[in-house]
């Protein structure tokens, strides 16, 4: 087991393979360094005020659109840390939001019902619907803001800031290949994938109308100029780490078992 000698934030974009990377972390560190912040604002939040105080070192992951006032006391935490995060193709990264929203069985008791239907949803106000929330998530970094208020120019600005400062970036479309990254970059061996929290099949970008998929589209401009950016920035990663990058590869593996989203029934 790998030795956690600095704290790990995670900004954990929603619905962006979040679950299976700090799952992964887990693995690789142990389980006693993982500090989550609550899954949703009606968790209880005392498992993560009980340990975010501890002097050793640990992985802080979390949604930073939310629990604003956790995310404000573990940047108080004194230890050196190392920043991360993973992006997603916009469109995808919404439609799998939407679908887990709306079918979820863990949403729907824990957070309440979603019943809208997709073209519904691109005008509702619901902040985990908004559009460039990547673009949001990333230049705010855990800071209070209103989601549902459109980004800016200067978030995108913020967010490109934020992502070069990162130690860490991978897109899920190079799962494998930023899995690599991250063992490499932070130094452990790569533990056997496991995927958790996965949609069941529902609609792609390429099975939606180009009615709809303009549409997200439109409201997530930001974020395709900040994932762009990102990709850009993690292929160069790539390239400096080299042949290093090859064996890590080797060495991943991927189970074939795979912990689905409970459905609503």
């Amino acid at each position: 087991m790998a030795t956690l000698n600095k704290d790990i934030f995670f900004y954990h974009v929603m619905k962006t393979a979040g679950t299976t990377l700090v799952r992964l972390l887990e693995q690789a560190y142990g389980a006693d360094a993982s500090c989550p912040l609550p899954t949703h604002e009606n968790a209880d939040p005392y498992p993560f005020l009980g340990k975010v105080s501890s002097p050793s070192p640990l992985i802080i992951s979390g949604h930073p659109d939310q629990l604003f006032d956790l995310w404000k006391l573990a940047e108080q935490r004194s230890l050196p840390r190392a920043k991360m995060t993973f992006l997603r193709h916009p469109v995808d990264r919404y439609l799998s939001c939407y679908y887990f929203i709306r079918r979820s069985h863990y949403v729907q008791k824990h957070v309440g019902s979603f019943d809208l239907d997709l073209e519904e949803a691109l005008s509702c106000d619901d902040r985990r619907l908004a559009g460039n929330i990547m673009t949001k998530v990333l230049s705010s970094l855990g800071t209070p803001r209103d989601y549902r208020e459109p980004a800016t120019k200067q978030d995108l600005l913020q967010a490109v800031e934020n992502l070069k400062a990162m130690d860490f970036i991978g897109v899920v479309e190079e799962f494998d290949l930023s899995y690599a990254l991250l063992a490499h970059e932070f130094g452990f061996v790569p533990p056997c994938v496991t995927k958790w929290n996965v949609n069941a099949k529902y609609e792609g970008r390429n099975e939606i109308s180009p009615k709809l998929e303009r549409q997200i589209r439109i409201m997530n401009l930001f974020d395709y100029e900040l994932y762009q950016f990102a990709v850009e920035l993690f292929r160069a990663r790539v390239v400096e780490a080299g042949e290093r990058l090859t064996s890590l590869l080797a060495q991943i593996t991927t189970s074939d078992l795979v912990y689905m989203v409970k459905q609503q029934t």
